[in-house]
């Protein structure tokens, strides 16, 4: 707010609003719209008049006209007005293939980078020139100096706008320029032989070994089991009490076998104990 010009200047004392409730009509006369300009990322702000209410037509008319359109917010983006930008990309076939290069740095250059930049400079209405970087290096530190070497650190000082590459991501180039979406993403990997194949009717069990299956053998045996004893001796249990809707169900073994099975195979079972509570 302290690089805000005043509004002091824009007060004509001559517009008003008024609103009949009987037939509910508005009315409004010498109304203007300001809006906030800033010319740079760090400039002083002021502001525009960008719109006045026409009360015979009861409309808010543009003041402003951008490209055939209405412009009531002058800091809405609208592209890059045609200027020119620096590119620093270093040559890395598929993505960039020097055609020919200037004494200047300058390169003519082909590839995914260059398909990339000439879509977006038609839509955000920019121009690009390509560069390598002066020292032909990507960008990496240097002791005692806060500049990185390559194209990071032409960015850093302002020779060029933008590094557009297969830049990697490391900590030093974090803290010096900002990165935006990846538009590749690449991944690191070791290669392995391929395993033999097995055609053996025993593979389901390779997963566990032998102590695990026979652990999984003991508690599915005993869960079950205890859990059959519990019902089958417990004298509230509907059975047990003989009431005509009981199930044999509940006291049948196999009953409690499949339910720890599919309990254990997380595939769910139609019967679950009901008589231990």
């Amino acid at each position: 707010m302290e690089r805000l010009l005043s509004i002091s200047s824009y007060v004509t004392e001559r517009g008003f609003v008024a609103y009949s409730a009987p037939d509910r009509s508005f009315n409004a006369s010498g109304l203007d719209l300001l809006a906030s300009r800033t010319r740079r990322l760090e400039g002083r702000t002021d502001l525009k008049l960008t719109a006045r209410f026409d009360s015979t037509e009861g409309l808010l008319v543009p003041l402003q006209v951008d490209e055939g359109r209405g412009l009531l917010f002058p800091n809405t983006f609208r592209g890059l007005k045609n200027r020119t930008l620096v590119i620093c990309s270093p040559e890395y076939p598929p993505f960039t293939k020097y055609q020919h290069e200037h004494p200047n740095s300058t390169v003519h250059v082909s590839g995914m980078i260059v398909e990339v930049l000439s879509f977006l400079s038609s839509r955000m209405k920019f121009r690009y020139s390509v560069k390598n970087s002066f020292d032909g290096q990507w960008g990496a530190p240097v002791a005692g100096s806060r500049f990185l070497t390559g194209c990071v650190g032409e960015v850093q000082r302002g020779i060029a706008d933008i590094g557009v590459n297969i830049f990697t991501q490391t900590s030093a180039r974090i803290q010096a320029v900002q990165f935006s979406v990846p538009l590749f993403e690449d991944v690191s990997s070791a290669l392995l032989p391929m395993p033999p194949i097995e055609e053996k009717l025993w593979n389901f069990v390779g997963p566990f070994s032998a102590q695990v299956w026979i652990l999984l053998l003991v508690a599915l045996l005993f869960g079950s089991s205890l859990t059959w004893l519990i019902a089958y001796f417990n004298p509230f249990s509907l059975w047990n009490l003989g009431l005509n809707y009981a199930l044999i169900d509940e006291v049948s073994y196999k009953e409690y076998i499949w339910s720890f099975i599919g309990s254990l195979l997380q595939q769910g079972q139609d019967f679950y104990p009901f008589a231990i509570s």
